[in-house]
């Protein structure tokens, strides 16, 4: 019994020797309540049990300051991908703004150049157009050319029949 007495004393000292570190507030103002009552009980078991109460506040403070922290760092990554997204967002409209521009420029073309074709097939279709007439004319022509060149035949015939 005497070498669990000792081993639950040397705990204990370990814990006090730790806790004398802890300068956690709420506890700074607690301790000397908490001397009073290990004093007032003079218990080994009781001392043990506030030392193992008193470590497991500081761990919990010690895991919940550093729990802020990763927190904080977190915080500051969030804030930090959410300032690339808005840069991203920024990029994909210009972009979108870049490709509409393009677009409309392309089409602005794409009507110029409906409008040259028109006007050219328009004036492909006059010259066709006059073509035809000439053709008709040159046909006429070549018709009253040929007669024109019978009658003369006809005409020498009769000159060359009456000489």
């Amino acid at each position: 019994m005497l070498s669990r007495q000792a081993s639950l004393r040397a705990q204990t000292k370990r814990i006090k020797q730790s806790l004398k570190k802890f300068n956690y507030e709420p506890y700074v103002i607690l301790r000397p309540l908490i001397n009073k009552i290990e004093e007032e009980f003079k218990s080994d078991k009781i001392e043990n049990l506030i030392a193992q109460i008193s470590e497991n506040w500081m761990n919990a403070t010690m895991e919940l300051a550093e729990l802020k922290n990763k927190h904080e760092i977190t915080i500051t990554h969030i804030e930090d991908i959410d300032l690339e997204k808005t840069g991203y967002v920024s990029q994909i409209a210009n972009v979108e703004n870049r490709i509409k521009n393009l677009i409309d420029e392309n089409n602005e073309q794409i009507q110029t150049m409906d409008e040259e074709l028109k006007k050219y097939k328009d004036i492909a279709s006059k010259i066709n157009n006059k073509n035809n007439s000439l053709e008709k004319q040159i046909i006429i022509l070549t018709k009253q050319d040929n007669e024109q060149q019978e009658k003369i035949t006809n005409l020498k015939h009769i000159i060359t029949e009456k000489t």
